[in-house]
Order: structure tokens, then C-alpha cells, then sequence
């Protein structure tokens, strides 16, 4: 048996395992709205006013690294016309679920599809870690999410930070 969160199995190998920020009781995950002020969104907590994650130690204090493991679900908020916000399973899905931010290399990326039916629109959402500072980007904007046309953002979730 690997590292276990939340009563789930997020990592198969030997593991550290400290948590690096804590995930608030009541919510599967985080999203980073930055300056949108979004809501949350069902079990998905929003937090404003940053792209920057302080993590409970420097990467330079973990055996290896850093995982952080998303959802496979988005987080949709609409503002235009009427507002709305829901989560749904994107295609092309979230990919990797899975990132690994090494000591050595501490940056990773990922890509997830802005609607639920076929399609090839994505963005890619980047990590990067200095000391316990973890910096979040989508597309090169701050903040973990795309803005499509007025004002439907597509949020990607984190669901848990650990050493490893």
C-alpha cells in the first residue's frame, strides 16, 4: 500500500507523505481565483487574491519532491448573463493527475479540456516551487483557470500537496 489521503491511495510508491497545505475539511479540492472573487463550487473551495500557495516546508526539505494530485473533474463558473457554476469531467480530460515537482526540476505542467463534449480546445496549467512558495499559472495567467469569451471561467483542482 502506497501513501494514503482522505482515506485514498493518491501515491503507489514509498512516500514521505507530509501534507503540504491542507485541504479545508468539507472540500475534495482548491482552485486559485486570484482577483475573480469566485465562489465555491460545489465541493471545490475558491481562494482569492493569490496565485502563490505557501506550503508548510521548502521543497528543499522533502526526500525528493513534491506530488500534487488534481481532479479529474473542472470547475465551471459563469458570469455572463445569468451566473451559474457547476463541475463537470472535461475532453480532452485532466492531464497528468498526477504531478511531480522534483527538487532538481521544480516545475511541472498539465492540460484539461474546456468542455465535456468532444473537442480540442485546452489550456495548460504550470507549477513552480521556490523554497515553500508554490506559484500557479494557467496559459501564463495567474491563477488556475481560463477565461472563455465574457465570462465563463473553467477552473482545474487541486486535491491534495504532499512531499514524497
Amino acid at each position: 500500500m502506497g501513501l494514503i489521503y482522505n482515506n485514498k491511495e493518491i501515491w503507489e510508491d514509498t512516500s514521505s507523505g507530509e501534507v503540504m497545505y491542507q485541504i479545508p475539511s468539507g472540500y475534495d479540492g482548491i482552485f486559485l481565483s486570484t482577483n475573480l472573487n469566485a465562489p465555491d463550487i460545489n465541493k471545490f473551495k475558491s481562494i482569492s487574491g493569490s496565485n502563490i500557495i505557501t506550503l508548510s516546508k521548502s521543497i528543499a526539505d522533502c526526500d525528493n519532491g513534491i506530488l500534487i494530485n488534481l481532479s479529474s473533474q473542472v470547475a465551471e463558473w459563469n458570469t455572463s448573463g445569468y451566473e451559474w457554476k457547476d463541475t463537470f469531467v472535461p475532453n480532452p480530460a485532466v492531464s497528468p493527475q498526477k504531478m511531480l515537482i522534483k527538487k532538481g526540476s521544480p516545475t511541472a505542467s498539465m492540460t484539461y479540456g474546456w468542455y465535456a463534449g468532444n473537442n480540442t480546445l485546452t489550456s495548460t496549467g504550470n507549477v513552480s516551487v521556490s523554497g515553500n512558495q508554490m506559484k500557479v499559472t494557467t496559459d501564463s495567467e495567474a491563477g488556475m483557470f481560463a477565461q472563455i469569451g465574457e465570462g465563463d471561467h473553467i477552473f482545474w483542482v487541486i486535491t491534495s500537496i504532499v512531499s514524497y
